[in-house]
């Protein structure tokens, strides 16, 4: 997916649609915003994907200091807000642990800018189909799509193709 906003800012979200069967154990969890990299205005709403198994807690550090944490974490979209607290590259990092007491931890660096007015990126995540599901030759593709301002642009793509083209090219192999 890609979209973007009034302001020219841009962002991109992928899946890959495949079987994959886990061994049940402890929660599996992602970034879904910021992505890596992002330059961020000093402060900005985290989104944090949990699949597997629902975990016992979803803690949000920043270089190595708590710095938020989801209440009630559930299976899915999970949301906290984020204050940078200085200018300059942070490390952001995840921590969830299953009621199994298992831990997963998985960090991604972003940058803070110093702009008024500021404007974060947009956020753009797929909401079906999951991933790991396949239901046949035609897969309806959803997404929710987030901005601060106006979302300007927005299309579907597979293997980098516009969706329409994609249907064609695919109905014809």
């Amino acid at each position: 997916i890609d979209v973007t906003d009034s302001a020219g800012q841009s962002a991109h979200a992928a899946i890959e649609v495949s079987v994959k069967n886990g061994d049940g154990s402890g929660p599996q969890a992602r970034f879904l915003y910021p992505l890596p990299q992002a330059e961020l205005c000093d402060s900005a709403l985290v989104r944090l994907e949990v699949l597997g198994s629902t975990p016992a807690s979803l803690i949000l550090l920043t270089d190595g200091a708590t710095s938020g944490q989801v209440s009630s974490p559930a299976l899915g979209l999970n949301e906290l807000s984020w204050q940078a607290g200085d200018l300059g590259p942070h490390v952001l990092t995840m921590v969830a642990t299953g009621s199994d007491e298992k831990k997963l931890q998985t960090s991604i660096r972003v940058g803070t800018v110093d702009e008024e007015p500021c404007d974060n990126p947009p956020f753009v995540t797929f909401t079906g189909p999951q991933p790991g599901l396949m239901s046949g030759f035609l897969i309806p593709l959803s997404a929710l799509v987030v901005d601060e301002t106006q979302v300007a642009d927005f299309s579907f793509n597979v293997d980098g193709l516009d969706v329409d083209d994609a249907s064609a090219q695919i109905g014809n192999t």
